[in-house]
């Protein structure tokens, strides 16, 4: 699918394999929100298009996969000039952290970031993004102690290739889509209902 994208806007041969390495490394990675979602629609038997809708809902938002979006903005302005410190510090200012940067799953760097930067130098604008990750993530580091993510490697990519901001979380999503799809289909073979947790009134 990525291969076959990518000539169809007469991509250099360099982004095919990026692609396919983002969509191979983003198919599902444990019970993510957005798979959750999917999984609690497919328990009460919505069917396929409406628990995918479901995963679409809460990938949706700036903590999950659109947070790959927000990256992409914040690697754009450190790109075009921007001191990384005050990139950063309009970043933080919708409140939802620094974007791009630390997992609650990985200590350090996160493995799917590690495995897709080395194609980002092969892409047209690949040294200039990385050199703008670099400097970005010593800031990050130094200030925050965090690593970067898979959506600072996703932005990396949209950079990379000259594609627009938006297409990290698009290729995000097009990626988990399998894995989601996978997800409902065995939450179907499990007894309905199950993930219906139970509420317990703590208040006055």
């Amino acid at each position: 699918m990525a291969l076959a994208l990518s000539r169809s806007w007469n991509a250099p041969a360099s982004v095919g394999p990026a692609l396919n390495a983002a969509l191979v490394l983003l198919i599902d990675h444990d019970l993510a929100v957005s798979t959750f979602a999917a999984r609690v629609a497919a328990s009460a038997r919505a069917d396929g298009y409406a628990a995918v809708s479901a995963a679409l809902g809460a990938a949706d938002s700036p903590l999950h996969i659109s947070a790959a979006t927000r990256t992409a903005r914040l690697l754009t302005r450190v790109r075009r000039g921007l001191d990384p410190e005050r990139a950063l510090a309009e970043a933080l200012q919708d409140g939802n952290g620094i974007p791009g940067f630390g997992h609650p799953l990985y200590r350090g760097i996160d493995d799917r970031a590690e495995a897709l930067f080395p194609y980002i130098t092969a892409l047209p604008d690949g040294e200039g993004t990385m050199d703008a990750v670099r400097r970005l993530s010593e800031v990050v580091n130094a200030r925050a102690r965090l690593r970067p993510n898979v959506d600072l490697a996703l932005a990396a990519l949209a950079s990379g290739a000259r594609l627009p901001e938006d297409a990290a979380s698009t290729i995000f999503v097009v990626g988990r889509l399998a894995g989601w799809i996978a997800h409902i289909a065995a939450e179907y073979a499990e007894p309905a209902m199950r993930l219906r947790p139970r509420g317990e009134y703590v208040g006055r």
